[in-house]
């Protein structure tokens, strides 16, 4: 696995990855579908084994907490952080935002590259947290239509046993009975994968991972 130790400023300021230049082998990691940053074969790299994997979107602030929460819940354990790109249904042109279906292809083809430039950048900012932090980090990724499919995917196919992931809600049993993203991949993703969801850098919930049906079991905050 690569140790990425980027040499990044502490946070982001105004536009808050203008200044950021992703290695060149960060960038080549990336393709349309499915991304990785590693070094390993991708059989090696699939397997979820100890690391714990941190699914992070758009929001900054968000992001930032869950990565906060488990650099401190799992001292030294490599993360890995886990983003699901999903391409904006509207492109905007000169007649306004319109469907990508009916926007000419070189509009498109050119929205949707400044779309994964700017995601490269945020992921890498993200890692970099994990970097300054010195602990290993690395990076799976993948684009899909709906994020909560695309995290369901990636822990399917990678072997991961241990996710984190925030939840807007109360109480576990609002995360089972809801119908938002982690009520999806709780009730969706692999069996095998242990799953924390934390609220505003809280921990209040997770699944253990067992042969079944999903089991909740709530817990105190931190």
């Amino acid at each position: 696995m690569e140790l990425l130790n980027p040499s990044l400023p502490p946070g982001p300021a105004g536009d808050q990855f203008s200044g950021f230049s992703p290695p060149t082998n960060f960038q080549r990691g990336f393709d349309r579908r499915s991304w990785m940053v590693s070094s390993l074969p991708p059989e090696i790299f699939e397997r979820g084994g100890d690391k714990v994997h941190v699914a992070v979107g758009k929001s900054v602030e968000k992001a930032v907490e869950l990565i906060h929460w488990a650099l401190h819940r799992f001292r030294n354990k490599e993360i890995c952080i886990v983003h699901v790109h999903r391409p904006s249904p509207l492109i905007p042109t000169l007649l306004g935002k319109l469907p990508a279906s009916q926007a000419s292809t070189e509009v498109v083809s050119e929205y949707r590259r400044g779309e994964r430039q700017h995601m490269r950048k945020l992921v890498f900012y993200y890692l970099s947290i994990c970097c300054q932090s010195k602990v290993k980090a690395s990076v799976i990724a993948t684009e899909a239509a709906q994020v909560q499919c695309g995290i369901v995917d990636l822990v399917n196919k990678h072997g991961i046993k241990k996710l984190v992931m925030g939840a807007k809600t109360e109480n576990c049993m609002k995360v089972r009975r809801s119908s938002s993203k982690a009520s999806y991949v709780a009730k969706n993703a692999s069996p095998f994968c242990e799953m924390w969801f934390v609220d505003k850098g809280k921990h209040f919930c997770v699944r253990d991972a067992f042969e079944g049906p999903s089991i909740f079991e709530t817990f105190g905050l931190p």
